[in-house]
């Protein structure tokens, strides 16, 4: 399994170093949500990374209209799953809106969280939303 996760790694970057960019935009959903496709280490493995970035604010929205709520507290997380052939990763963050900054910051995060596990991580203060 670890290498069809490495095999499709490497095809991202091979397709990635053709376009000069660190990272492919899947979809721009709004300033304050976008989905990108980018390349790095999972558990000592090189994995494609599906991420979805969002803001806080936007997150918060959504759960207030879930659960009826007039405000909810959250802290910024992490929340990874694993994909057909990627690791899925849902990125929460205290921003006011996702840019191209925001985007290589996160990616740099990624990359460089040595713990990194299945599941949630949440960090920070709680904020009220």
């Amino acid at each position: 399994m670890a290498d069809a996760f490495e095999q499709a790694a490497q095809a991202l970057d091979d397709s990635l170093r053709v376009t000069g960019k660190d990272y492919q935009v899947l979809d721009m959903i709004s300033p304050a949500q976008c989905r990108i496709k980018f390349t790095g280490l999972f558990d000592k493995h090189h994995v494609v990374w599906e991420a979805c970035i969002r803001t806080m604010q936007d997150y918060a929205n959504d759960i207030k209209q879930v659960i009826g709520a007039p405000q909810v507290s959250l802290r910024q997380f992490i929340e990874i799953e694993q994909g057909e052939g990627c690791y899925r990763a849902l990125i929460v963050l205290k921003l006011k809106e996702i840019d191209a900054a925001a985007i290589g910051r996160t990616i740099i995060m990624i990359r460089k969280y040595k713990r990194l596990h299945l599941g949630r991580h949440e960090y920070g203060e709680t904020v009220f939303l």
